[in-house]
C-alpha cells in the first residue's frame, strides 16, 4: 500500500463572504508553492450540490487522500 499523502486544498468563494476579507487568488498561489500540496482549486459555493460534485470528481481524478 502506498502511504504517500496527496493533499488537495479547496478554497471556497462563498458569495464574497470569504473572498472579501481574504485574497483567494493570492492564497491559492501561495498554497501551490508548497511541495506537499498536489492540487488546489477555488470553488464557488463548495457546500452546494454542484460544488460537492466537483470536489468528489477532483478527489477521485487526482487520487487525493488528504483534503483541506
Amino acid at each position: 500500500m502506498n502511504n504517500e499523502s496527496k493533499i488537495g486544498v479547496f478554497l471556497c468563494k462563498c458569495d464574497g463572504r470569504i473572498e472579501s476579507p481574504v485574497d483567494l487568488e493570492a492564497l491559492d498561489r501561495l498554497v501551490r508553492e508548497d511541495p506537499l500540496v498536489a492540487y488546489t482549486e477555488i470553488i464557488p459555493f463548495s457546500c452546494t450540490a454542484p460544488g460537492l460534485t466537483r470536489l468528489k470528481e477532483v478527489i477521485q481524478e487526482k487520487g487525493l487522500n488528504r483534503i483541506v
